[in-house]
C-alpha cells in the first residue's frame, strides 16, 4: 500500500473521530445556553421580551446542534467505512474517497461562508476540520500512481 493511501486512511480515521466529538461539544454548549435562560422564562417584567428572544435563540441552537451531531455521526460512519475499505485498493473505494473529500471540503467551505459573528466556536472548528480533511483527501488520492495501485490486478 502506498504511503499516501496510508496517510489518507489516517486522515479519514482521525477526522471521523473528531467530528462527532465536536458535535457533542456544540450540543453541550447549546444546552448550557438554554439552561442559562430557562430560570428567567415566564417572568413578568420589563425584560420578558428579551428573555423570550434569548430562549428562542437557545432553542434554535439546541435544535441545530442536534441536527449537526446526527449528520456528523453519519458522515463519520461513511468515512470510517471508506477508510477500512480503502486498504483493499479497489478503484471504486479510491473514487469514493475523492468524492467524500470533495463533499467534506464543500460542506466546510459553505459553513465558513455562512458563519456569522454569533456562530458557536465548535461549529467553526468543525468547518475548518472538514475543509482541511476534505482537501487533504483529494490531494492524497487524486494522483496517477494511486490510480495505478488501485487498478492493479489482484
Amino acid at each position: 500500500m502506498p504511503k499516501q493511501i496510508r496517510i489518507a486512511r489516517l486522515v479519514l480515521f482521525v477526522h471521523c473521530g473528531v467530528m462527532p466529538l465536536l458535535g457533542l461539544v456544540q450540543l453541550a454548549g447549546a444546552r448550557a445556553a438554554r439552561e442559562a435562560v430557562s430560570p428567567y422564562s415566564g417572568a413578568d417584567s420589563w425584560m420578558a421580551p428579551v428573555v423570550d428572544d434569548a430562549r428562542r435563540v437557545a432553542e434554535a441552537q439546541v435544535l441545530s446542534a442536534q441536527y449537526a451531531f446526527v449528520w456528523a455521526s453519519l458522515y463519520a460512519a461513511v468515512g470510517i467505512t471508506l477508510a477500512v475499505r480503502l486498504a483493499r485498493g479497489r478503484r471504486a473505494w479510491r473514487l469514493g474517497g475523492i468524492v467524500y473529500g470533495a463533499w467534506e471540503a464543500l460542506g466546510g467551505a459553505f459553513t465558513l461562508a455562512l458563519a456569522s459573528g454569533d456562530t458557536p466556536a465548535p461549529l467553526v472548528l468543525a468547518a475548518l476540520a472538514q475543509l482541511a480533511a476534505g482537501s487533504t483527501l483529494i490531494a492524497l488520492l487524486v494522483y496517477k500512481d494511486r490510480s495505478a495501485w488501485s487498478a492493479r490486478p489482484r
